[in-house]
């Protein structure tokens, strides 16, 4: 129809399986490469659906969004429509090029009024969908607003900067509290409360509490995002205010030392986070400070409120990051840390010193991934901060700080170790005695000092014992005998890192243990005695009353360049994580309708049952073939590992592919888009190729430290982090009694105690009311105030927010118990039914709320339909069949809903009710003033005025005679002023003739004066000048005579040194001459002779 031609638009909606992992960011939102798959069942649902324009109704001159591919939307103007309509010319004012363009219908979407209204909540929009959200979120970030609700969701930007003042805990507490006692009650409700972290944090604590009727149920809050995006900061500011929600509480119910036990825990929760950062945190590419496992921490509450305890569990510590961190990342902050601070310890101590140096690069560890810095981080000043957290949690630096820090440092020593065979050391020999020699153990030259005795030293091991199993493993055959196997250079590599990344682990794990051991010796003189103890994570016990509060801080979906069986495992998680959280939103909002007795159409979501099933479904799991593998004693390569896997799932599982080109990767198409994982190393990264030989070397440790870590209880389900294996085997008479278990302790894998733990976590997810924290990266250069509209639309989608939205504005948002419902707005049904009578029959509660409900919710489309319905209804058999069918009337969107147990609303009506009931009172208020108070009032106003006319009476007079004195004293000072001037005047007279003598007289001596002063400088003037004069002449003619001498000298000298000269040599030819007369007659003598 139009000669224009529609510009390329780009996609809105979420990448389908299509698309595979290209390039090396750790993002679901980057830039990916096409797998080579046609499967595109992952994605049943496109939120960019949403909203999308109806071409039947639309009309010129209507606004719409329109999809743009700079800043993704733009609005527009319906300028013209296509006779067909299936496109339309639309008026873009803020594009600069074509800012008229032509456009299919599937390119325009929905804009309402609320669009562009700055939104708190913006589930509370029109027609809500992509557009609009993203808009609202980018201008609530260009004011800095960077906390936006979506429903009970928050969604939280970082924004790669301070922002004064916004997470002042004491302010917001105060401003919570002035808007309850602006209600009245004293109480506030979730809806005022602003878009904040501490408001999710409010929200918790309330509901662990009790105060919010239905709640009293433990508490988690879930804070889920991509690395970067902010969550660990976000869990901090929590942890913050749920500390300062206790204190106050403690500083109002309890005694001095119950407060002060209260602030040793807050103590410890702030702490042990700056602990946990330095042994759990590191440098990646994308994110400075990026936590590299998984916590849970549990806030434990008394019945007061009170914070009675604190435990955190751990999981899937990332252990390979000690040995192979990636290109452009670093190692586990604390190592950094260390080196820089080595100046505070004794590095050369006399028992067993670290011997360390200062210099990053002489650790292998620490530098294969060619980055050893941070930029604005000083690690001197990290460590000392590390080492006063260390102190103020009990952990002195005698007993365990100086033996952690042996045990890093032996970490440290280990990496560098090198493995050689004898074999090559002996050339070409190939003897058996040379064969048999075990693999030789080599320290670098630039180790000065360092040697396998100094790192056993630091172990507390015995030296030649540790020698002998670095490079030898003890394995039983089938018959039970014990074999000594030896091990090749590259073997022998393997199992000390692996060695290192257990010791690391279990150094990790008791690091938690003591700071939950910490928790718990500050909390046993105020426990409360109805607090019963259960098992945390390292085997200890801490208080866990029936409240607590629970903070998830876990990595987030993660796309590396080179993706292994950590990823899967991340991903695995988040995938659980979101299959945890669709079912907690979406498929639980329908059962409880169902449960309730309310009929709302289903609504169709995001399931990622197929791609959990995928991973972890046995038996053809990936994880659960991979554990196959070592359960069954297979001796199976990566590269067999992924024919098993392309022929179980290739061609056969939706969610599951292979890259187009033949290589040792496969694809998994998560709920996030698609990941392609490199099979290489996955079986030695699920068993870690540590044998027992190592493990009973270190349990039998000198060392009291290593023998503490070593000595605890088993870890519990989250608190090992794949880091825990079976029990030791005692030593008896120096031989080890062993199980049938071969080389490897037991038939625990990384991966399956990994399951066991998520699935433990989940466990207590659900057995809690969850809350969630959306973090959103606003773009990938952690650059203040920059807004990457792609990248932020990618995770609202990936993160489910968008269909949150929709299954919420489709649904009943707000739902309140009778009992509750009731409580609020009773005074709307008051003549009805009677207060006293009501509130103890349940039946007469369901009856009042509904009457509340229909009678003050009146929806005119409701009535009209009704009304419609009644007269179709009441007509004459004969007259509806004459009469012309009336065009079908839409179904009307219901405003409330009346369940078995609650109320059920949309969005707005408790406004609309809260409006009503304010106007009852209001109208009350008028009728109790004009019958019982206006006549008292008209009375009393009465008396009022006659005593007010008296008293204006009296002060007339008085104002009368007030102003006769005032006249007459007027008249009085005026003439008094005029005496007293003439006086003055005659006086001034006088003093001013005698002031011109004075002057006449004082003028005449000055001038005197100046004029002698002149003289007397004239002639001193003339007598310096005099005495100038004869200097300089005598000065001259001194000048003269001094020359003139000197002359005189030089003449004379030259006159003697002439005269001399030549008597010198006339002299000299005299001797000349006599010399050769001589000669002639001593030449004579001789010829005589």
């Amino acid at each position: 129809m139009f000669a224009r031609k529609a510009p390329s638009v780009i996609s809105t909606r979420p990448p389908s399986s299509k698309t595979a992992v290209g390039k090396g960011v750790d993002s679901p939102s980057s830039n990916q490469q096409s797998s080579g798959s046609n499967n595109n069942t992952s994605h049943t649902i496109s939120p960019a659906l949403l909203g999308q324009i109806d071409a039947t109704h639309l009309q010129l001159g209507t606004k719409v969004w329109v999809a743009d591919a700079k800043v993704l939307w733009r609005i527009g103007e319906v300028q013209a429509i296509a006779e067909d309509r299936k496109s339309a010319e639309v008026y873009l004012p803020d594009a600069v090029d074509d800012q008229v363009q032509t456009l299919r219908m599937d390119q325009l979407f929905t804009f309402d009024a609320s669009h562009i209204v700055d939104h708190a909540d913006v589930a509370l929009m029109n027609n809500m969908h992509e557009a609009p959200l993203l808009n609202v979120l980018r201008q609530r970030f260009e004011k800095d607003q960077i906390y936006t609700f979506t429903a009970d969701i928050l969604l939280s930007i970082n924004p790669y900067k301070s922002i004064p003042l916004l997470y002042d805990v004491v302010g917001f507490m105060k401003s919570r509290e002035e808007a309850a006692a602006a209600t009245g009650d004293g109480s506030t409700s979730d809806s005022s409360a602003p878009p904040h972290l501490f408001s999710i944090a409010e929200k918790a604590y309330t509901g662990m509490k009790g105060v919010v009727s239905g709640s009293g149920a433990p508490q988690s809050i879930i804070i889920s995002g991509e690395s970067g995006a902010g969550k660990t900061e976000a869990s901090k500011y929590i942890m913050k205010y749920l500390a300062t929600a206790s204190k106050h509480v403690a500083n109002i119910k309890t005694t001095a030392s119950a407060a002060a036990v209260h602030e040793q825990i807050e103590e410890c929760v702030v702490l042990s986070n700056l602990i946990l950062e330095s042994f759990g945190n590191a440098k990646t590419s994308r994110n400075d400070n990026s936590s590299r496992f998984g916590k849970y921490i549990q806030i434990h509450y008394n019945s007061e409120g009170r914070m009675a305890g604190v435990s955190i569990r751990h999981f899937l510590l990332e252990k390979t990051r000690l040995v192979r961190p990636e290109t452009n990342e670093r190692n586990y902050h604390i190592f950094y840390q260390l080196l820089a601070g080595l100046d505070t310890l004794s590095n050369s101590d006399a028992d067993r010193p670290l011997l360390l140096r200062n210099d990053v690069w002489n650790y292998t560890y620490l530098t294969r991934g060619d980055c050893v810095e941070v930029d604005g981080v000083d690690d001197a000043i990290e460590f000392e901060q590390l080492r006063r957290c260390l102190e103020q949690l009990g952990m002195d630096s005698a007993n365990f700080q100086r033996p952690m820090f042996e045990v890093l440092a032996a970490i440290l020593h280990l990496g560098n170790v090198q493995f050689e065979s004898r074999m090559a050391e002996g050339g070409d020999s190939r003897d058996e005695s040379t064969e048999e020699e075990p693999t030789r153990v080599v320290f670098p030259e630039s180790d000065d000092g360092v040697n396998l005795e100094h790192v056993a030293m630091l172990l507390g091991v015995d030296a030649v014992e540790f020698a002998n199993k670095m490079v030898t493993q003890t394995t039983i055959t089938g018959r039970g005998s014990i074999l000594e196997i030896k091990l090749t250079p590259e073997q022998a590599k393997n199992a000390m890192d692996a060695f290192c990344k257990y010791l690391y682990g279990e150094l990790f794990h008791h690091v938690i243990a003591r700071i939950n051991a910490c928790a718990r010796q500050q909390t046993s003189p105020g426990t409360d005695k109805k607090t019963p103890k259960s098992r945390t994570q390292g085997g200890a016990t801490a208080p866990s009353v029936a409240p607590f509060i629970g903070i998830l801080d876990i990595f987030g979906f993660e796309v590396m360049k080179r993706n292994s069986l950590e990823q899967l495992c991340i991903n695995f998680t988040n995938e659980t994580l979101q299959q945890q959280f669709n079912k907690h939103v979406f498929v639980l909002e329908q059962e409880r309708y169902a449960r309730e007795g309310i009929a709302v159409s289903p609504v169709e979501f995001q399931d990622n049952q197929r791609c959990l099933d995928l991973i972890q479904k046995p038996p053809l799991g990936l994880l659960p073939l991979l554990e196959e593998q070592m359960l069954l004693k297979r001796k199976t390569t990566d590269k067999q590992l992924l024919t098993i896997y392309h022929g179980n799932h290739l061609d056969k599982h939706p969610s599951y592919a292979k890259p187009r080109f033949e290589c040792d990767e496969f694809i998994i198409r998560h709920y996030a888009g698609d990941v392609t994982y490199d099979i290489h190393d996955f079986i030695a990264k699920n068993t870690d190729n540590l044998h027992d030989d190592l493990l009973d070397l270190l349990r039998r440790s000198s060392q009291s430290f290593l023998q503490a870590m070593f000595s605890a209880p088993a870890a519990s389900a989250l608190g090992g982090a794949a880091t825990k294996r079976g029990a030791p085997s005692t030593p008896t008479g120096g031989q080890h009694k062993r199980t049938q278990s071969a080389s490897l302790t037991g038939t625990t894998t990384v991966s399956s105690r990994f399951r066991t733990q998520l699935a433990e976590l989940m466990e207590v997810l659900w057995s809690t009311t969850p809350s969630y924290i959306k973090c959103i990266k606003p773009n990938n250069l952690k650059f203040a105030g920059g807004f990457t509209c792609e990248l932020v639309r990618d995770q609202l989608v990936y993160s489910g927010v968008l269909e949150v939205v929709r299954i919420r504005q489709e649904g009943f948002p707000i739902r309140k118990l009778f009992g509750v419902f009731y409580e609020l707005f009773w005074p709307l049904v008051i003549k009805q039914f009677g207060v006293a009578e009501t509130r103890d029959d349940a039946a007469k509660i369901r009856q009042a709320c509904e009457v509340i409900a229909r009678e003050w919710l009146k929806d005119k489309d409701l009535e009209c339909e009704a009304k419609s319905t009644k007269e179709d209804d009441e007509a004459p058999e004969g007259e509806k069949g004459e009469t012309e069918p009336k065009p079908t009337r839409a179904p009307t969107r219901q405003i409330f809903a009346m369940g078995r147990n609650e109320v059920f609303l949309r969005y707005g009506q408790v406004e609309r009710l809260e409006g009503a009931l304010a106007t009852l009172r209001q109208d009350s208020i008028v009728i109790l003033q004009s019958k019982l108070v206006r006549s008292r009032l008209t009375f009393k106003k009465f008396h009022m005025l006659r005593k007010a006319t008296v008293k204006c009476q009296a002060l007339w007079r008085m104002r009368v005679q007030r102003a006769t004195f005032l006249k007459q004293r007027t008249s009085a000072i005026f003439i008094q002023a005029s005496f007293r001037g003439i006086r003055l005047y005659t006086l001034f007279q006088k003093k001013k003739r005698a002031a011109d003598v004075m002057t006449r007289v004082s003028r005449r001596y000055v001038t005197r004066c100046s004029f002698l002063r002149l003289v007397k400088a004239t002639r001193a003037a003339t007598e310096i000048q005099r005495h100038i004069r004869g200097f300089m002449l005598r000065t001259a003619a001194e000048r003269e005579r001094k020359m003139r001498v000197r002359a005189t000298l030089k003449l004379q000298s030259w006159q003697r040194m002439h005269a001399h000269r030549r008597t010198f040599l006339i002299q000299r030819r005299a001797a000349v001459c006599l010399q050769t007369k001589h000669r002639d007659v001593v030449r004579q003598r001789r010829e005589t002779a």
